[in-house]
């Protein structure tokens, strides 16, 4: 069963990342969508109104989710990651599977207790105006319930998030945790088989390097999420073969 919509948030000047893409774990899925911004690329879906740089995530994350909906509004998963991550699809399919998509469902890694007042900042101390963000580099996943209702106050969102987000702005996936929860009042469901960060992070805290701190709560072990990775972050171009081969089910 693959009826899911795959986001790739890329740039024209980013093609070698994003061939490393098309050339390993993108194969596996039927429906993979990259997006560029306002330059014209043959490889890719222009978002007109996105620019090229780091700034340009927001709007190409925001109105590719609404052109997956547009293009088929009946898949049951739709994902929004980057062209220096990889998906695998067999621990994907497992994993969100068990999870209803005909009900409210945003499956991400949490990324921390963060707040929007007196500005977006994490905290240590949940508050009433307080949500748990998504660390979307390894990608995230929204039902089809829940798309269709994000697919209605995206635009609105977005004019709002302009406003308030200051230094903040170019972190989406910030943003979208603070729209379904704001908007919406529904808040993520922790995958934490959604790793942000390379397998070498990962393998580094298990041997009892300086990052072991950050995984003392860790909803599962570290040995276990390497068993069967959803995905990674930061995988530079020349590692991508290697990384899918390794850890693909």
């Amino acid at each position: 069963m693959d009826n899911i919509g795959v986001g790739v948030v890329t740039s024209t000047r980013l093609k070698e990342r994003y061939m490393a893409c098309k050339n390993t774990w993108s194969k596996d899925f039927q429906n993979v969508f990259f997006f560029g911004g306002y330059l014209q690329d043959d490889n890719l879906i222009s978002i007109s109104q996105a620019g090229e740089d780091y700034n340009s995530h927001f709007l190409k994350q925001q109105l590719g989710f609404k052109y997956m909906f547009e293009k088929n509004p009946n898949f049951d998963w739709y994902c929004m990651t980057s062209c220096d991550a990889i998906l695998f699809k067999n621990s994907t399919l497992n994993e969100i599977y068990k999870y209803d998509h005909n009900q409210d469902f945003l499956l991400a890694l949490a990324c921390g207790t963060w707040t929007d007042t007196p500005y977006f900042h994490a905290i240590d101390n949940p508050s009433d105006n307080s949500f748990t963000a998504i660390a979307g580099g390894g990608g995230f996943f929204i039902s089809n319930s829940l798309m269709k209702k994000c697919y209605q106050i995206i635009d609105s969102f977005n004019e709002n998030w302009i406003r308030i987000s200051g230094p903040n702005y170019p972190y989406s996936d910030v943003a979208f945790a603070y729209m379904v929860f704001k908007y919406l009042n529904i808040r993520l469901t922790n995958m934490p088989y959604l790793l942000g960060q390379p397998p070498s992070h990962y393998l580094g805290a298990i041997s009892g390097d300086e990052n072991t701190k950050w995984y003392v709560n860790f909803p599962i072990p570290l040995t276990e999420a390497l068993k069967r990775p959803m995905s990674f972050h930061y995988i530079k171009p020349h590692e991508m073969m290697d990384v899918y081969n390794k850890y693909k089910s």
